[in-house]
């Protein structure tokens, strides 16, 4: 994994919480807030792919439109995900440091996790 940037940037709340003892972050996350990115935008602009657990794919569908267009999403999860897929996205399996040499040879040289 020496090409390859890992970026681990995520949103909290408050108390210093990613989600609800459930796992929830619908009410918090997707609240009518100001258009205001801080940032963000430019922070997806630059990343080349996204890897992300079968629970966090399963929080942003709940939201309704995929927020990630044409952008190459990698779902690591043991089960299959429900179709239609958006565009770009997979589902994938296996050793993380395999998942991970993968997008390496693949070319995505800033992954965001």
């Amino acid at each position: 994994m020496g090409g390859t940037i890992w970026h681990c940037h995520i949103a909290v709340s408050l108390d210093g919480k990613i989600a609800r003892p459930d796992g929830a972050v619908d009410d918090w996350l997707a609240a009518d807030y100001p258009a205001e990115d801080f940032g963000f935008d430019g922070f997806l602009a630059g990343v080349d792919a996204i890897l992300m657990g079968r629970g966090t794919y399963d929080a942003i569908r709940r939201f309704g439109d995929w927020p990630y267009p044409g952008k190459p999403t990698i779902v690591l999860t043991t089960r299959s995900l429900d179709d239609p897929l958006p565009a770009g996205v997979e589902a994938c399996s296996g050793d993380v440091a395999a998942v991970a040499a993968e997008l390496e040879n693949r070319g995505y040289r800033r992954v965001w996790m």
